[in-house]
């Protein structure tokens, strides 16, 4: 009966490291998705934003860029809301 118990300790504690593992290599994979996100919100705000010596059309470039700096907000809200549930 004492080897049963230590070979189902022995496996839970395996499984726990092994779930703890993958939980980390997740959190991690969403850190440097949140990242990349930040880094592509900022490339397209600050081409849009920032004013320089543009075509007329450019302005046009600024309204495209709304929804799609939305959609990357929602997207990295939601990626840091699941790195902090896994916490």
């Amino acid at each position: 009966m004492v080897f049963v118990v230590d070979q189902m300790n022995s496996f839970n504690y395996t499984f726990s490291m092994s779930v703890s593992s993958e939980i980390d290599e997740y959190r991690l994979l969403l850190n440097q998705v949140i990242n990349q996100l930040d880094s592509i919100i900022y490339e397209i705000e600050d081409y849009t934003l920032n004013p320089r010596s543009r075509l007329k059309e450019f302005h046009d470039l600024k309204f495209d860029a709304i929804p799609i700096l939305r959609k990357l907000k929602d997207a990295r809200k939601y990626a840091k809301h699941s790195y902090n549930h896994y916490e």
